[in-house]
């Protein structure tokens, strides 16, 4: 893969692939801004995602319980939109020679020609098709991670992974095909960018998630920290031998110390 996201490739039954939007409360919210990190690039890529929001915010001017919203009143709502059209391929690595020697990604977008920007994008004919799983993570904190926030950020986790096993099996309905597909999903640092989340207690929660939900296949995407899959692979499968309830996991991993990172709302580095 690329070391700026997810290799897409289109769904081949009966194993149904979701690939994680690093969301923001708002579902899409900074699409047309001038940063280009994981959610705008993602959009930008698969255009009808743009659409959707659109549209969920006039469906909302009817009918306020359709809000295109990832969280709502301090609880986890993931979004899960099947079939998006992938319409293009977009390079943010260097490239001197196309005329972006620092990339693309993050504020480097803002700062690129149009021509820059036109070589780096490259048209996907015939177009595949994403399922995208959009969820919001904790962020801003400071400190260490207290019990409650690691407690939410599973409860997420789980929620959205469960549900992408549930679509999944609706995907399946869909094309007339019965029995339970395998299931999927490519993640990655989430939350660990502009929300400035630890790349560590991230990857315990997910796989951890991931057991819970039981999820067939995780691709963890750890661009240029492979050390972070490496050292929580251990500590997940040491938590899940021992068969721990949930609030044990919980407490367990708070005693670890993990504390939040630094915000890298204009980061030259795509960090998820």
């Amino acid at each position: 893969m690329e070391s700026y996201g997810f290799r897409y490739s289109a769904s081949e039954v009966p194993k149904v692939e979701w690939y994680m939007n690093f969301a923001d409360e708002n579902l899409f919210t900074v699409y047309g801004g001038p940063l280009f990190a994981q959610d705008e690039i993602q959009v930008t890529e698969h255009p009808v995602l743009a659409s959707v929001k659109e549209a969920a915010l006039k469906l909302q001017a009817k009918n306020d319980n359709l809000k295109p919203k990832t969280k709502e009143n301090n609880r986890s709502t993931p979004i899960l939109i099947r079939n998006a059209e992938r319409r293009v391929a977009i390079s943010v690595s260097p490239n001197a020679l196309e005329g972006r020697p620092s990339g693309l990604y993050g504020s480097n977008f803002m700062n690129a020609s149009p021509e820059a920007i036109t070589k780096a994008t490259k048209p996907i004919q015939p177009p595949t098709t994403s399922n995208i799983l959009a969820m919001e993570a904790p962020k801003f904190g400071s400190g260490e991670y207290s019990q409650s926030t690691i407690s939410t950020i599973l409860s997420t986790a789980y929620t959205g992974y469960l549900a992408a096993i549930e679509e999944s099996k609706e995907h399946l309905k869909d094309q007339g095909i019965n029995g339970d597909p395998q299931v999927v999903i490519h993640t990655g640092h989430w939350g660990c960018g502009a929300y400035g989340g630890n790349k560590n207690v991230m990857a315990i929660i997910q796989l951890i998630a991931a057991h819970l939900a039981h999820v067939d296949i995780l691709v963890y995407h750890v661009l240029d920290n492979p050390e972070v899959l490496q050292q929580a692979t251990p500590i997940v499968e040491k938590l899940m031998v021992e068969n721990a309830s949930i609030s044990t996991v919980v407490m367990e991993i708070q005693k670890m110390g993990f504390k939040w990172g630094i915000t890298d709302a204009l980061s030259q580095q795509p960090l998820g």
